[in-house]
């Protein structure tokens, strides 16, 4: 179907795919030898059948391929970094406005719990905008000392050829710096998302069942403590939209600072549009597909395997680049879901 050809069968009753399907004929005859004849696996087997045609894994992880990726332009490189910077600017200066009381909420604007805990605790100090503005700042400056301990990691490693270098450096480009354009509070609704939530479970069970007898503690308060974990950041990142929300309201009627407003409200979608890091997301659900196997888990070898592959990519990424830092951050910081396809998928077609 995928590498396909038109479903024809020949006087000795063997599938025939050296022409493409090209309309719902063509369709109707590849479903009725799957479907309507109800043949088994191991009887089609023998007639020849390949559902997915010639497609295949590449031995070779596709590595040899890298070069490539480089027929892409700059402008990627250009919106990543614009965006990265956007986001960090935007967090820093509203945090720091909260902070210093620059952006007041009036009394009439409080929302319910803000009421109550105006009337526990009158004059408190540490408001949700406040507590907010701390949490995003503090989470930024981790982010940034990550990502420079990375950098020097990488700059004082010498050795082209250390695993170690081409992990952080794997991490730093497919992982952190991607997590920091989108960064904010609300980022914690992300855990409450099925896509996320349901494999998270999943392989909290998987990892019970790898557990001894003797870790029967651990065993048996797992899953509660993700579904509770889970449940805690619901109402962390749900708090957080509803103090972010109304920090960007005033801007929808702002017309002395207009300039302004748009680029709060842009960096307001942008935050938005990044509580479910869609690109590290479909990234790792194909990183999982390919090295997890048909349990969809990965085990300590399949895990050291995954990072290996990530980390060769990344070195022959620097070497194709003629070893220049903007080459390589164009493929590096860009790359995607398709870029991965495009490498591992193997045909006899490409081979050729």
């Amino acid at each position: 179907m995928f590498g396909g050809g038109k479903v024809q069968t020949d006087t000795s009753g063997k599938f025939n795919f050296n022409t493409t399907m090209e309309n719902d004929t063509d369709a109707q005859g590849m479903f009725n030898q799957y479907i309507v004849d109800g043949q088994s696996d191991a009887e089609l087997g023998k007639k020849g059948a390949k559902f997915f045609g010639d497609l295949a894994l590449s031995p070779t992880g596709g590595l040899s391929e890298v070069p490539g990726l480089f027929d892409r332009g700059k402008v990627g490189l250009v919106m990543f970094v614009g965006l990265l910077l956007m986001n960090i600017f935007n967090v820093i200066k509203a945090d720091m406005a909260c902070i210093n009381f620059e952006q007041m909420v009036a009394r009439e604007d409080w929302l319910i719990h803000e009421v109550w805990l105006d009337k526990m605790m009158p004059g408190a100090y540490f408001t949700p905008d406040r507590m907010f503005a701390y949490f995003e700042l503090i989470a930024l400056a981790i982010y940034s000392l990550h990502a420079l301990y990375y950098v020097i990691k990488i700059l004082i490693t010498d050795e082209d050829h250390s695993y170690r270098k081409w992990t952080a450096c794997a991490d730093l480009c497919l992982r952190l710096l991607p997590s920091m354009q989108t960064f904010s509070s609300m980022r914690m609704l992300q855990y409450i998302s099925p896509a996320i939530f349901a494999p998270a479970l999943k392989d909290c069970i998987e990892k019970n069942k790898t557990l001894p007898k003797e870790k029967w503690f651990r065993k048996m308060t797992a899953v509660p403590v993700i579904v509770i974990s889970h449940l805690l950041f619901f109402i962390f990142g749900f708090e957080a939209f509803l103090v972010k929300f109304r920090q960007v309201d005033k801007f929808l009627t702002d017309t002395e600072h207009q300039g302004m407003a748009v680029l709060q409200l842009a960096a307001f979608m942008n935050q938005m549009m990044g509580i479910v890091m869609l690109p590290i997301y479909t990234k790792n659900r194909l990183f999982k597909f390919i090295f997890g196997g048909v349990d969809n888990f990965l085990n300590t070898d399949e895990q050291y395997r995954q990072d290996v592959w990530k980390a060769t990519f990344m070195q022959r990424v620097w070497v194709a680049s003629g070893r220049k830092v903007i080459p390589f951050c164009s493929v590096a910081l860009t790359f995607t879901d398709e870029d991965f396809q495009k490498l591992v998928l193997d045909t006899k077609q490409k081979d050729q």
